[in-house]
This record gives structure tokens, sequence and C-alpha cells, in this order.
């Protein structure tokens, strides 16, 4: 993954690799010091995912649904608006539902910085048709209009969700970084 970033940044910012400052933020993210570029790595198994932009701070996760306690963790993390979400859900959608809200938390709370140990329950998500919504806590002193999200599975059981500061639209473009990487 760490060639990846580098090979990445260097073909977004014209920097060679060698020449990438990296540094941290307060909470530890890591940035680019010579560089506009605002980036953010996950990985689950055998997938990784990279997001780049110009435009604002940027977040990203990605996880594989699999066997947990979901209602448990949703129950005692989540906001208890997002729990009433998942038991008005069908049966057979909360735990995918339930999922969709995780990887929206993780990717909002990398993209802010301070983890998802801010406390999972200071922003709530919502949904309709494709349209994601965040609801923060005041304590986060965030507007909600200048945060956009994105989510999609990439196979039948992975997911991916991006949160963007900015009030603009995410005109997203996927790569497959195996090509870079070759």
């Amino acid at each position: 993954t760490r060639a990846l970033v580098r090979k990445v940044l260097t073909h977004y910012t014209g920097i060679p690799s060698v020449s990438l400052e990296f540094a941290r933020r307060d909470q530890g993210k890591p940035y680019l010091a010579n560089s506009p570029i605002y980036f953010n790595l996950s990985h689950s198994g055998n997938f990784a995912v990279l997001a780049v932009t110009t435009l604002g701070e940027i977040g990203i996760d990605i996880e594989t649904i699999r066997p947990r306690n979901f209602l448990a963790i949703a129950e005692r993390y989540y906001h208890a608006d997002e729990f009433k979400q998942l038991l008005a859900t069908a049966e057979a959608e909360r735990e995918p539902l339930f999922f969709k809200i995780w990887t929206l938390k993780e990717a909002f709370f990398k993209a802010t910085g301070g983890g998802i140990s801010t406390g999972l329950d200071k922003v709530v998500f919502s949904f309709r048709n494709s349209t994601i919504t965040a609801t923060f806590c005041e304590s986060l002193n965030l507007p909600n209009n200048d945060w956009q999200f994105q989510q999609e599975f990439i196979t039948r059981r992975t997911l991916v969700a991006l949160a963007l500061q900015t009030g603009g639209i995410i005109q997203g473009q996927w790569f497959d970084g195996n090509t870079m990487l070759g």
C-alpha cells in the first residue's frame, strides 16, 4: 500500500516519490506538506482503496461484510435514530445497512482526523434513494452542507464509503491500482 500511495501521489502532484514530504496533523492524520493534495487510504482483506483530491479533507473506508453481532454494536455505539432505522429495516437488509452506516462513519471520522473515538453517535446518517444525508452533533461544530458522501459496493459483499469536505458535488473516478503498480 505504501508503494501505491507514493506512485499515485507522484502521478497527481508531479513530485518525484523520494521528494514527497509526509507530515501528520494534530490527531495523527497524514498529509503532504509540499502539495495541496489531500489523500486517505483504507484496506480490508485483499482490497485497498486510496482517495485523492484537491477539494478538501477526505476519508475513505472499505469493509467486507462479515458475520458479527451488528445489532449489539449499533445499539451501543450508533445514534439512537440509526439504531431505530436498523430495527425498522427488513431483517435481510439490516446487515448491509449496518455496514453502510459503519463505513460512512469510518470515512467521515478519518476525514476529520479524529477517528471513531470521537464518538460514532456524533454523526447520524440517513438514506433516501441514492442520497446520503448526514446530521452532525453540535459539539463537532461542522455545517452539514460542507460535506459530501458517496458509497459503492465493489463486490457483492465489499463496500467502499467516501467522505469529502466540500460544498460541491463529488466527481469520482475509479482506477485499478494494480495497473499503476505493474
